[in-house]
């Protein structure tokens, strides 16, 4: 039995015997495809152990078919969630007429899609508010319609 990959991209290493891409889209065993799937190598951030997770994710049925070296079950469950819907705290800053700083930095109050951190960056330096501000303000209710406010990371009396 042959096992062929076909890559879009150079983006794959060997690792234990597993190709490693964020792009491999066909799998064909002796020529014939026998599933569309992407292979990931992911790094769990959820715990201080940061293991490094080797999945396998099915596109046609939407499935995760294969999930190792996770040392606990939050690492399924980090998995799962990246492959399907990754999300982040965004933290950057904003303007602020203040004599003491020009900038404010803030936050998202949930996760934002990762897909929208960027877009999301760029329009919030656009903003700009005036004192007095306490931690934990909401600055921006609904911040491009994802759902997510922007509060503040620190306290500004003038």
């Amino acid at each position: 039995m042959s096992v062929r990959v076909n890559k879009k991209d150079n983006n794959v290493n060997n690792c234990k015997g597993y190709f490693i891409s964020n792009n491999i889209k066909d799998v064909n065993i002796n020529n014939k495809v026998v599933q569309k799937k992407s292979v990931k190598l992911l790094r769990c951030i959820v715990c201080p152990e940061g293991c490094m997770l080797f999945t396998d994710y099915n596109e046609i049925d939407d499935r995760l078919t294969k999930i190792e070296g996770y040392k606990c079950k939050r690492g399924i469950k980090f998995a799962e969630e990246e492959l399907r819907n990754p999300v982040r705290i965004l933290t950057t800053t904003i303007g602020i007429d203040s004599k003491k700083i020009n900038r404010l930095p803030v936050r998202s109050s949930i996760p934002a899609p990762k897909a929208k951190i960027f877009e999301m960056v760029r329009e919030a330096k656009k903003i700009k508010v005036k004192p007095p501000i306490k931690v934990g303000d909401v600055l921006t209710h609904n911040f491009l319609n994802t759902g997510v406010d922007i509060i503040s990371s620190t306290t500004i009396e003038e």
